[in-house]
């Protein structure tokens, strides 16, 4: 969806019939109704949406990255603008001393609502690597080297493009391939382990 946002006009056709037309910031404003008959507005839409959700004062329609990146500029939004390393990341405006206390509030408080044990992820991959129809003229790479990790209680964005590995990467997650080569654990327990119970894995996972 994000190809269309520089189009002039965009029209949407439902069972043969046209639903609604007028430009893309017009037609992503009307989310449900796309979401209604299988279509969905830009990643970066949705995103807008759900800050938008938690009372973050943002624009009603955000189309691109660079206009969310505009929005938190200009003050919008500004509870999300948490630097944690000060030395590499400049404001884009001096901020006020009570300001800044504000705001490491802030980070502290969501610090603070994370999950305390942080010590052993829910779900982490090692090394992931896998390649479909390997061995043959048609093999694909879909993931390299993948190292990552999940904790309870953590909200994970798996982002990309067409092809990029996301929907296999997921697979892994949920016990529907097992690791070759690289590991995958569930709890600190390698997946491959005799008496690991994948059903367990994949409940916790749905």
């Amino acid at each position: 969806m994000h190809e269309v946002t520089g189009f002039d006009r965009i029209v949407v056709m439902d069972a043969g019939r046209v639903l609604m037309q007028g430009t893309p910031r017009e037609i992503f404003a009307r989310a449900d109704e796309l979401r209604a008959v299988g279509l969905n507005v830009p990643q970066v839409t949705q995103l807008a949406q759900r800050l938008r959700a938690r009372g973050m004062q943002l624009p009603d329609v955000i189309l691109t990255t660079s206009e969310l990146v505009e929005a938190f500029s200009r003050g919008q939004g500004s509870e999300l603008r948490i630097q944690k390393n000060s030395a590499t990341a400049k404001s884009a405006h001096p901020q006020s001393a009570d300001h800044e206390q504000e705001q490491s509030a802030r980070v502290q408080e969501m610090e603070n609502a994370l999950p305390t044990d942080q010590t052993v992820p829910l779900i982490e991959t090692r090394q992931l690597s896998y390649t479909y129809m390997q061995g043959t003229p048609m093999a694909q790479e879909a993931l390299r080297s993948v190292s990552c990790y999940v904790h309870a209680g953590e909200t994970l964005a798996v982002l990309g493009g067409v092809q990029a590995g996301k929907s296999t990467l997921i697979e892994f997650f949920n016990g529907l391939r097992k690791p070759q080569p690289g590991q995958v654990f569930f709890e600190g327990q390698d997946v491959t382990a005799r008496d690991f119970d994948s059903q367990r894995m994949r409940d916790a996972v749905a």
